[in-house]
């Protein structure tokens, strides 16, 4: 019996200390939750625009390199252009300073005195040669 007075008082204390358990959160509670979850958010929006950040950072620092590297190329090559003018020039003029002033004369052809002495071969014809 002292067995079954125990039980009965122990369900008794169960049914009375868990049978109204309040499960609703205070509004200040709900309050401190959803404010913890903005700032969570906030730091990982603050997180993802350095990292972007750093990418466009790198990204430009990439470019600039690249743009440094074209105009030391462009640079050179016109460095280059400019020393083979000066080359070819020197070139010209020593190749102008060789020549004779007065070259020879040069005698004209026979076509280039008659026109018609093409034709004339051409056709067959064949005009004695003065002696």
């Amino acid at each position: 019996m002292k067995k079954m007075i125990l039980l009965v008082s122990m369900l008794a204390g169960v049914m009375t200390f868990s049978g109204c358990v309040d499960d609703k959160e205070s509004a200040s509670v709900t309050a401190v939750r959803e404010a913890k979850a903005a700032q969570l958010s906030a730091l990982a929006a603050l997180s993802n625009a350095q990292a972007a950040n750093q990418q466009a950072l790198a990204d430009t620092e990439n470019a600039l390199r690249e743009a440094k590297v074209a105009y030391e190329t462009a640079k050179a090559a016109y460095q280059q252009a400019l020393a083979d003018k000066a080359n070819s020039e020197a070139q010209a003029a020593a190749a102008i300073a060789q020549q004779p002033l007065h070259p020879p004369r040069q005698r004209r052809s026979e076509e280039a005195v008659h026109p018609s002495a093409s034709f004339a071969a051409m056709a067959g014809f064949t005009r004695p040669r003065p002696r």
